[in-house]
Formats: structure tokens, C-alpha cells, sequence
């Protein structure tokens, strides 16, 4: 009996077969949580912004602040007024690493 090496190598594509999407749920206008979050660029009382997978998330409004962060998940806060999500390029994700 021969065996079989298979079409192709799993080696080296790690990165291809980890999860890499976001999610972002919006609770009415009092709080946004961001799984897969792999970094917060900044959080003030007026803006949040964090990376998730392979967008930016900004989060606009008031009184806002992080009140649950834990393994790639963050919880903002406060009177929600926007949520925008902005691609991020390959350059700028390797940036983030």
C-alpha cells in the first residue's frame, strides 16, 4: 500500500486558517462590544477606537469608557452616538502585530 502525501502543506498558513472576523454588537445606544479585538488605539470620553480582525472600530460619543476587557473582547461604554468601521490595510495590520 503507497501512501498519499496530500495537495498541499499547512505549513506556513496558519494565519490563513485562524479567525480573523469581527464582531460588533450595539446595545441601543448605552454600550458596543467588539470581539476579536487584538488592540486599543485609544479611548477618551468622546472617541474609542480598537482593532478587530481586519478593520478599525470608532466608537463616538459620550461619557464613553472601557468597562470590560478581556481576551479579545472589549466592552465601550456611555451614551453611544456613532459606530463607524474603516478597513485596515495589510501594512498597517502588520504594524498592529
Amino acid at each position: 500500500m503507497k501512501t498519499r502525501s496530500p495537495a498541499f502543506s499547512f505549513i506556513g498558513r496558519v494565519g490563513e486558517l485562524t479567525s480573523v472576523g469581527s464582531f460588533v454588537g450595539i446595545n441601543g445606544n448605552q454600550s458596543v462590544l467588539i470581539e476579536n479585538c487584538k488592540a486599543v488605539l485609544e479611548c477618551n470620553v468622546n472617541e474609542a477606537r480598537a482593532v478587530s480582525g481586519r478593520f478599525e472600530i470608532t466608537v463616538r460619543g459620550r461619557d464613553l469608557e472601557l468597562s470590560d476587557y478581556k481576551a479579545h473582547s472589549v466592552e465601550v461604554r456611555g451614551v453611544i452616538e456613532s459606530v463607524a468601521v474603516a478597513s485596515i490595510r495589510r501594512r498597517e495590520r502588520s504594524a498592529l502585530r
